[in-house]
């Protein structure tokens, strides 16, 4: 077994000192662990943050508006991801706006550590992807108008529009406690109970 030279290390962690000694051969690699991800929110200013250069996320000009609207009503309700170099992963579009609006400062999650190229992209890709799905069938239950407003597009709409007319073949006919009618509801309610006053 080869020995590796002696290097300059601080022998407060048993990786340093396994280097120092000499005690892995030079075919051999140590792997060290990976430090846990621990996230923090602090503020900055939006001119120190930098767009990523790999960001191949887009946005419609409708998306846009509706990005738009929704800071306009609810403000930054959702933290922007970056790097400890001010790079940003998650959070391009509503910067852009934010600057628009002549915001100066913002609500940011940092890592403890700085993420590795690799790392920021993956995440990059993680944070507009790993979204799930909507539940059209839940989705029907609310108002289209609003539905509209928030930027459902008319291919989504018409999906949930499709799963309302579905869902009223799967659901119940109950009979009314005060008229004995027949009263067709949603999958929702089973059940409607006599009150006496």
């Amino acid at each position: 077994m080869g020995i590796i030279p002696s290097m300059v290390a601080c022998h407060c962690c048993y990786c340093c000192f396994i280097i120092s000694v000499g005690i892995l051969s030079n075919s051999q690699t140590f792997n060290m662990p990976e430090e846990k991800i621990i996230w923090t929110n602090e503020k900055r200013k939006i001119s120190d943050l930098k767009f990523a250069e790999y960001n191949p996320r887009q946005m419609t000009k409708k998306q846009a508006e509706d990005l738009k609207a929704s800071i306009d009503k609810f403000e930054l309700a959702d933290p922007i991801v970056i790097n400890t170099n001010n790079t940003i992963i998650g959070g391009h579009m509503r910067i852009r706006i934010l600057k628009e609006k002549k915001v100066e400062e913002v609500d940011v999650r940092v890592p403890n550590r700085e993420l590795s190229l690799e790392e920021e992209r993956e995440l990059n890709l993680r944070l507009n992807r790993n979204l799930g799905e909507f539940s059209y069938d839940m989705l029907a239950d609310f108002d289209i108008e609003k539905l509209k407003i928030i930027g459902f597009d008319d291919d989504e709409l018409d999906k949930i529009m499709g799963s309302s007319e579905n869902s009223e073949n799967l659901g119940y006919t109950i009979e009314c406690p005060y008229c004995n009618g027949k009263i067709k509801t949603s999958n929702k309610v089973k059940n409607v109970e006599k009150f006496d006053d």
